[in-house]
């Protein structure tokens, strides 16, 4: 039935009362439930510690939730920090993967050649970590989540350690390479702005233990309408301060 069901709607992702706590009963997320579109980038934004990383571990399976139901389509998870290997080239990091679950690694390597090219990074494939700058160490672990062929990428706060001229001209990025890609999205961040600019929905932690969401619709019309981010970015500030 759930094999069906994702065959004929436009939802990939269920996520249906998932609770989590830690070891000492600290609970995290209650009862908590949303879904995922085909093709949509969804965001999730709150405070630091609101659980927003932990939702994307859960779906990914990093963490156990302790109850409740997650079902979709094959997922693949980009962490804050790029974790590439210092000793392994450009090439080789984004191949690792595939080494580990034992993949072709002749048709691995093509589809890694023809996503650095796609992606203006084909000059880079001998490259080291070191001889990146942050920005493009940002891109070379993101290829190596597309390479996953996962339907769903969740990407945790992949833009937040870096400066602002890079992280705004990597959003830019991100949202044209998006367009070659049939890929859904689920974004986690702190960042009201980048949260409209790139998303289709805004989902905005409420509560702790968290509950449920506050959610946003972005038009695609209304993302540089200055009038409509301020009015949006006032809100979710009064939804994250709990109304304060």
């Amino acid at each position: 039935m759930k094999e069906e069901f994702f065959k004929t709607s436009e939802i990939v992702l269920k996520v249906e009362n998932i609770s989590f706590f830690y070891e000492k009963k600290d609970l995290l997320i209650k009862d908590l439930s949303f879904s995922l579109k085909k093709n949509e980038f969804l965001s999730i934004i709150g405070s630091s510690g609101c659980g927003k990383s932990t939702i994307i571990k859960l779906i990914s399976g990093i963490k156990k939730m302790n109850s409740g139901d997650i079902v979709g389509k094959k997922t693949a998870y980009m962490p804050q920090k790029d974790l590439l290997l210092p000793w392994r080239n450009v090439l080789e990091n984004i191949l690792l993967p595939s080494e580990l679950s034992k993949k072709n690694l002749n048709e691995e390597k093509k589809k890694a050649i023809d996503y650095l090219k796609k992606l203006n990074l084909e000059k880079y494939e001998e490259k080291y970590p070191y001889e990146l700058s942050g920005g493009m160490k940002q891109r070379v672990s993101f290829i190596r989540t597309l390479l996953t062929d996962a339907d769903i990428l969740l990407l945790d706060e992949p833009f937040s350690a870096l400066d602002a001229i890079t992280k705004e001209n990597l959003q830019k990025w991100l949202l044209e390479v998006l367009k070659d890609f049939d890929k859904s999205i689920i974004f986690i961040t702190h960042d009201i702005n980048e949260a409209i600019f790139l998303s289709d929905r805004i989902l905005v932690c409420q509560n702790r233990p968290l509950d449920s969401f506050k959610e946003y619709i972005v038009p695609k019309e209304k993302k540089l309408d200055l009038e409509f981010i301020k009015e949006v970015k006032e809100k979710i500030l009064i939804d994250i301060g709990g109304g304060k």
